[in-house]
């Protein structure tokens, strides 16, 4: 095993620490900036490499305790103080976006709200065995390797205690992990809190017949085999108050996972939709147009995946101005017209190509484009920018102890 020494200068989207070895990049997970680390090649990419840290020889003042023995799995940035983790984010979202396109806020806020741990409220756990009993797992970065964890200090509180109970009732049942593929447990503030069990046809039957010995339990147990049943997805409902606004969920649709951001986010949105006719693209159960729903003139919701239709047409029964639309948003492209102010919350892929193109052919009067992924946000910026001019842009850490981070920005049609 070949070793060298390097200093680490950043750290870069993605969340791994930068430095130079022999003239070329190599990006460096675990590392701080500041730090001279012991490394381990391992990947060579072009012109940069992947290394793995072995030791640390000189360590960054900012470099704190981690919370849990298994951080690198689900919050590598637990080790970051977090004045250091807020300057970092912003200069990665600067970075990215000023390489790229003009729609970037060179005074940009990262703003935070609520709990550093304990926020999420979904969890998701594989399994693994040791000593002849059941674990829970997380997989090892880049990996399928499952380490075991007793939970995830990540998750709600209630959903830590779920995790715990359960996985003492599956092992109970002498449950094997090649019987079962993963759990998903969601939750909310309100303390109601479901489990997903996704276990093969056999164990299942096991399984049930086991049940009638457990305990009653504080949360929901839904345990299903190859897809999620239809029936049940009503059953895993779960709602969170946002603006004096009850929305509906489920356990497998999306809604964002820090229930605690939600507030800051929907309130500087709300800002632009006020009176306007609003196109709610990849728009989930409405987390976004919802609770301005007595402010706006007229919204329509377009969304493909069906755990989230359902639960957006019951958020909207009562609201005859709310429209939903179950559809690709690439199969909705009419529906774009140049009154429109346009909601956009795509997945880590951005924007689809056909909906940029799209969007500028028609140029909706505004966009309010909420991004998970800064590197494909960048992209899509770097196209509109012919035809729109921006008009605001916020971060917020919806992530806390980990590399990611949401970018909000307001954009307007260029007169």
């Amino acid at each position: 095993m070949s070793l060298f020494q390097c200093q680490v200068e950043k750290l870069v989207f993605g969340g791994a620490g930068l430095g130079h070895l022999k003239g070329q990049v190599v990006f460096i997970p675990g590392a701080l900036p500041g730090e001279v680390v012991e490394i381990e090649l391992q990947k060579q990419r072009g012109d940069f490499s992947e290394a793995r840290l072995v030791r640390i020889l000189e360590e960054a003042p900012e470099r704190i305790a981690p919370q849990e023995n298994h951080f690198h799995c689900c919050s590598p940035w637990q080790i970051l103080a977090p004045e250091k983790e807020a300057y970092w984010k912003r200069q990665i979202v600067l970075d990215n976006l000023q390489r790229q396109t003009v729609l970037c806020h060179s005074d940009l806020q990262v703003r935070e709200t609520g709990p550093r741990l304990g926020y999420r409220n979904r969890l998701e756990f594989h399994f693994t065995q040791v000593k002849n009993r059941l674990r829970l797992a997380l997989h090892e970065p880049a990996s399928q390797n499952p380490i075991p964890v007793e939970t995830c200090q990540l998750g709600l509180p209630t959903l830590q205690r779920a995790s715990q109970e359960l996985i003492l009732l599956l092992d109970d049942a002498q449950l094997r992990p090649k019987e079962m593929g993963r759990l998903v447990l969601r939750g909310n503030r309100n303390g109601q809190a479901v489990a997903l069990l996704q276990i093969n046809t056999a164990a299942k039957q096991r399984l049930t017949s086991h049940q009638r010995n457990w305990p009653q339990l504080d949360f929901q147990f839904i345990a299903y085999s190859e897809s999620f049943p239809k029936e049940a997805v009503s059953q895993s409902e779960l709602f969170e108050p946002v603006t004096n606004t009850r929305i509906y969920f489920g356990g497998l649709g999306f809604f964002q996972i820090n229930p605690f951001c939600l507030e800051p986010l929907v309130s500087v949105v709300g800002e632009w939709i006020k009176g306007e006719e609003v196109l709610d693209l990849y728009g989930g159960v409405g987390t976004l147009s919802l609770p301005h729903a007595k402010q706006i003139q007229s919204c329509v919701i377009v969304e493909e995946h069906p755990d989230a239709i359902h639960f957006a047409q019951k958020n909207t029964k009562a609201i005859p101005h709310f429209q939903v639309t179950f559809s690709k948003v690439q199969q909705a492209l009419k529906q774009i017209g140049v009154q429109h102010t346009v909601l956009l919350n795509p997945p880590r892929a951005g924007i689809a190509n056909q909906v940029r193109q799209r969007l500028l052919k028609v140029k909706p009067k505004r966009l309010i484009y909420l991004s998970c992924n800064i590197s494909t946000c960048a992209r899509d910026l770097k196209d509109l920018q012919s035809c729109y001019e921006l008009k605001c842009q916020q971060a917020f850490n919806f992530f806390p102890a980990t590399p990611h981070i949401e970018l909000l920005t307001i954009l307007e049609r260029k007169k």
